[in-house]
Order: C-alpha cells, then structure tokens, then sequence
C-alpha cells in the first residue's frame, strides 16, 4: 500500500504543479497545450496505475475468476523465436 501512494504522489505532483502553471495569464497558447498534455499524459498514467493496484487486490482476494483451457503454445513460441 506503501509503494501505491508513493508511486501515486509523483503524477499527483506533475497535475498540480502544471495545474497551477496554467493559471499564469503570461503563457501563450503553444505553453497552455503543453502544460495540459502533460496533465493528460500524467492522469492517464495514474489510472493505469490505479488500475494495476485494482488488479493486484482483486488477485490477492480471489476476485478474479481464471478459466483453465487448453492452449497450444507452438504459434506463439514461434513468433518469440522469429
């Protein structure tokens, strides 16, 4: 849980900080889209972060239904190999 809300703080702080850029009337309109790409770009890496710690306690928990099939590996050790 530790690790989750460290490795959360760091995009947190990217947002805030160019959150806060944004609201400078000097910046021209190339700096604005910059500045919210990179808010976009770190709000997308939370969720993806968000989702992976999900996943994880779902795992953990037995939420997670696995279904068992047969599969055949020769097609993919192939394509590793090409």
């Amino acid at each position: 849980m530790s690790n989750v809300s460290h490795d959360l703080l760091t995009p947190l702080a990217s947002i805030q900080g160019y959150a806060e850029l944004l609201d400078d009337d000097s910046l021209d309109d190339t700096e604005r889209r910059q500045y919210a790409h990179v808010i976009e770009r770190q709000a997308k890496y939370m969720k993806e972060l968000l989702d992976d710690f999900n996943l994880t306690m779902r795992l953990q928990h037995g939420d997670f239904p696995l279904t068992l099939e047969e599969t055949r590996l020769e097609p993919f050790v192939r394509e590793l190999v090409i």
